[in-house]
């Protein structure tokens, strides 16, 4: 197993209550009494459609929808909404609703909270420096996925199965990939916290992961907007491997992680210059991406 996306890992996007997470109106399908033959509802069919689309832009192969981890994420999710985001990632076994496989979902899935649709929940995820990461694993080879509510689950450790000869990655996985349009100007932030900035005013998180094994020193980074055709730098948090977000993670997820200091423009190109040492040979890493338009008045 990829020793980055080793540790749990949550997502908190949406202040909610404690408690009476569930969604009121929506009412609960009766559980297939066999998981591993339960098919999924449109949403979640959207929702494993919709990373894969991002997977295979990127050079992925797409990954499976795995029913008897969904059920556990679905359990866990129930769970969340009964007692609250203190328990994303485990279960107190004082409760009476504990569940072992909705305690192995919870340290085992990224969560987000607020969106209205499996889909939504994945855009979030996406739209993170830590979370993403897992769900771009080229290893994976299936997931879990469930939402209840407002509270969507991808559950990804059961499916690192996918062998490093069935794949290839000798060069990093940027995020947002070169020549990609319409990325989020903004972000919401993440849990754990690494920043210590209002995320509300950061940019959308800039990443480059490098294969396991491979030794990345030295890296710098720049960021240049380029409205009207002039390259204008701008200012960036920066994590890498040798000066990592969290001390859980201390080679950074073998990740170079830029998060603008201020909110992007609209319907602007920015270009990216990653500079750094991979197992001592020099290397730079040029790409750019366009980001999204500005919402119509009204919307």
């Amino acid at each position: 197993m990829p020793r980055h996306v080793v540790a749990s890992i949550f997502l908190f996007l949406f202040a909610l209550p404690l408690t009476g997470a569930q969604d009121p109106g929506e009412e609960e399908k009766p559980p297939d009494p066999n998981p591993a033959t339960a098919t999924p509802d449109e949403d979640v069919k959207e929702g494993i459609v919709f990373l894969n689309e991002i997977r295979i832009r990127l050079g992925h192969l797409p990954v499976d929808y795995e029913p008897t981890s969904s059920a556990a994420a679905k359990k866990h999710g129930q769970y969340l909404a009964r007692h609250g985001i203190r328990y994303a990632h485990e279960e107190d076994r004082k409760h009476r609703d504990f569940d072992e496989a909705a305690d192995r979902a919870a340290k085992d899935s990224v969560i987000s909270w607020g969106p209205e649709t499996c889909q939504g929940g994945c855009e979030n995820l996406l739209n993170t420096f830590i979370h993403r990461i897992p769900l771009l694993e080229p290893s994976l080879a299936a997931v879990g996925l469930a939402r209840v509510g407002p509270i969507v689950l991808y559950e990804y450790r059961s499916g690192l199965t996918r062998k490093p000869d069935s794949f290839q990655w000798t060069e990093p996985i940027l995020y947002p990939a070169d020549g990609w349009e319409g990325i989020p100007v903004s972000w919401t932030g993440e849990s754990p916290t690494y920043y210590d900035f209002n995320p509300a005013r950061g940019g959308s998180p800039i990443t480059a992961t490098f294969p396991p094994g491979t030794r990345v020193t030295e890296a710098t980074f720049r960021l240049l907007a380029d409205p009207d055709g002039k390259r204008v730098p701008r200012e960036v948090h920066l994590w890498t491997p040798e000066k990592p977000a969290l001390s859980m993670w201390p080679d950074n997820m073998n990740t170079v992680c830029a998060i603008p200091r201020s909110r992007m423009a609209h319907s602007v190109a920015y270009s990216c210059e990653l500079a750094c040492k991979v197992n001592g040979e020099p290397k730079v890493y040029l790409w750019s991406f366009r980001t999204e338009e500005a919402p119509r008045r009204g919307q």
